[in-house]
């Protein structure tokens, strides 16, 4: 029988979801079969599943903390803010209309909870542990009748409830006592826990407010959670804009995002804000654009209104000036759709705007329809004029949400071509851009999480193929002997280098250790196999390098057996950590997507010995090089430094 454990808040933005998220993969590492869940969500950013559902981008973070594909069995109720009354309502990842805030919380939302409580059974069927998030605030009285997300949840399922508040904001410890006092004596029953979030300084000091919280609610504080810079988490609504930077920097590349009223998908852009050499700011208006090296215009939840909204706020003159002085304007989805010509809506699906003028930076029309196109796509970029040349980049990968087709009259290229939607190949062009590339749009959303595309520096097998790069790499392996050849050493020595060299990256080392990696792609490999298969993989290349720095410095062989030794067991923690990683990191720092050897089914320290287990065994063999070095002097805290933060590594 599955356990349940619900997350709600004193109001939104308090970090429910991040603790949700954290929660999700303390489960994981525990070995639980765990799953996020939130029957409601009210998000301006969203997510294309595989099978091209949509849901909420935070349930999306959480499974993946989860180590799970996001479905929308995860977020079976999504409302898509269209104006400032009224959503569009998507049950099971498909839109079954707009409806005003009266429409859908008098006489719609009991019969969503039918979606809500169809998708707990089928999660409590297939996995033993809930984490489930609530929204906003659960004591909000003039909602309370028709809310299917908070306690009506917690009171169907008798999930016991931790009531989080966000002390940086301040206020908390009222938020926390009236939010209870509001609550039914049931409601408040089910409530186990209060928890303070995004806490600065010395928790010593909040002592006091804690035993006055337990003493006044009757409920014990679980946790003070420090406040986390940067977390790297997709945000879900346009609350967290606030704490976005609102001005350009002078030594970085400043990128201008245009925040329009319904901006939606603003996570599109988390990517390039991560770069160290990029500053991304929201622009309110028009003057905002003095210092900006490019401008984005934003994918948008109601075009149509935010496309009048830049008409009637001077944002045309304004981007062509921008464009005059060499600026380049970027669109996303919706954004590609306004820097058309115009865009109609003659189904009235967004708004009552039959019709609006686009801003004429790119020469195409969209008309709306009524069916929704939501898919995950591959993509091409194929010669797209920018920066004085052109990018191209292969094999992109992203998302498509619009009710938008777009018409082009010729005028401009098509660099961006879907080849790919949800697994079935096509050839659909999917943007535009000026000849002269100070102007570009796409449909496709994630286009900059791609390495290739954001920083136009495609990998050697991508942009030359991967025979021209096993070529490139047989030339720095003779490059290396060329090196070894020409060292300032005795030719016995350089003869000696050339050996291990040879030993180590040949049919006795690296490629013995590849080898036995492919073979144990189809079949499980045991403990000692394992261990084998990384002697001769990451083992071998440091040892290697150990070997040919005591061959360089006449090493004694007493030294050179205590230094090969070390260098075999930090190998081992390397790669221990490694599959440590794969479990309990995230895919930014590792640099791959988190659980991807699970995935493949690849026999791992951790589906051998479990997480603690894995922990044990790098523990062990750190200890074991660390012996290796005894008798050093000083000469050794170098390497027992370097051994320490391979263990304690974290990317």
């Amino acid at each position: 029988m599955a356990q349940f454990i619900m997350l709600q808040g004193t109001s939104s933005h308090v970090g429910k979801s991040i603790i949700t998220t954290a929660l999700c993969r303390i489960f994981l590492q525990e070995g639980r079969k765990v799953v996020p869940f939130k029957a409601q969500n009210m998000a301006l950013n969203s997510f294309v599943t595989a099978d091209g559902l949509e849901m909420g981008r935070a349930q999306v973070a959480q499974a993946e903390a989860a180590g799970l594909l996001p479905m929308v069995d995860m977020n079976p109720v999504l409302l898509k803010p269209t104006g400032h009354a009224s959503s569009q309502v998507i049950i099971d990842g498909r839109p079954v209309g707009n409806m005003s805030a009266r429409e859908y919380h008098k006489g719609y939302s009991l019969k969503a909870f039918e979606a809500v409580k169809q998708a707990l059974g089928r999660l409590e069927a297939s996995y033993d542990t809930l984490v489930i998030e609530g929204a906003g605030s659960p004591a909000e009285i003039n909602l309370k009748d028709h809310d299917i997300v908070n306690m009506r949840v917690a009171k169907y399922l008798g999930a016991p409830v931790l009531l989080v508040a966000d002390i940086d904001r301040g206020g908390s410890l009222a938020a926390l006592v009236g939010t209870l006092d509001l609550l039914d004596d049931d409601e408040r029953a089910l409530v186990k826990g209060l928890v303070i979030n995004k806490f600065r300084g010395d928790v010593s000091l909040f002592t006091p407010a804690v035993e006055f919280l337990e003493k006044k609610t009757g409920k014990p504080v679980l946790g003070v959670v420090p406040y986390i810079e940067n977390l790297g988490i997709d945000e879900e609504d346009s609350v967290s804009l606030e704490d976005k930077l609102d001005r350009p920097q002078g030594d970085k590349i400043s990128l201008a995002v245009v925040q329009v009223p319904k901006i939606s998908n603003f996570t599109d852009f988390d990517s390039l804000d991560c770069e160290d050499d990029t500053a991304l700011y929201y622009a309110r208006h028009p003057r905002d654009l003095e210092g900006a090296d490019a401008v984005i215009l934003p994918g948008s939840k109601n075009t149509t209104e935010d496309l009048l909204f830049l008409r009637e706020n001077g944002w045309p003159q304004a981007l062509e000036d921008f464009m005059k002085r060499g600026g380049v304007v970027v669109g996303i989805c919706g954004g590609y759709q306004m820097m058309g010509d115009a865009v109609c809506d003659p189904d009235k699906t967004e708004s009552d705007l039959g019709r609006v003028e686009g801003l004429h930076l790119l020469g195409v029309t969209t008309t709306f329809v009524k069916k929704k196109l939501t898919s995950q796509v591959t993509a091409d970029c194929r010669s797209l004029p920018f920066g004085g040349g052109c990018l191209t980049a292969e094999g992109l990968e992203g998302y498509e949400i619009h009710m938008g087709r777009t018409e082009a009259d010729g005028r401009d290229v098509y660099p961006f071509i879907v080849t790919s939607r949800s697994g079935e190949p096509c050839c659909s062009p999917a943007g535009a851009a000026r000849r002269d590339g100070l102007a570009w749009g796409t449909y496709i959303h994630g286009i900059f999480d791609n390495d290739d595309f954001r920083r136009g520096r495609p990998s050697c097998h991508k942009q030359f193929g991967e025979s021209t790069a096993l070529l490139a790499a047989d030339a720095l392996v003779t490059a290396a002997f060329e090196v070894i050849a020409h060292a300032d050493l005795p030719a016995e020595s350089r003869v000696e280098a050339a050996a291990i060299l040879a030993k180590g990256g040949g049919a006795r080392g690296m490629l013995y250790g590849q080898e036995l990696d492919k073979h144990y792609e189809t079949i499980r490999a045991t403990e000692d196999q394992l261990l084998e298969l990384h002697r001769n993989k990451t083992g071998a290349l440091i040892i290697v390098a150990v070997e040919l720095g005591c061959t360089a410095a006449n090493a004694a062989p007493a030294l050179r057996k205590a230094l090969v030794q070390y260098a075999a067991e930090v190998g081992l923690v390397f790669q221990i950590v490694d599959d440590i990683l794969d479990v309990t990191s995230t895919t930014e720092e590792l640099g791959k997507p988190v659980g991807s050897d699970a995935d493949n089914d690849k026999t791992t320290f951790i589906t051998l010995y479990g997480l603690d287990g894995a922990r044990a065994l790098a523990k062990q063999h750190n200890d074991a090089a660390m012996a290796a070095l005894d008798g050093f002097g000083a000469q050794e805290d170098f390497l027992r430094l370097l051994a320490g933060e391979l263990l304690q590594r974290k990317k």
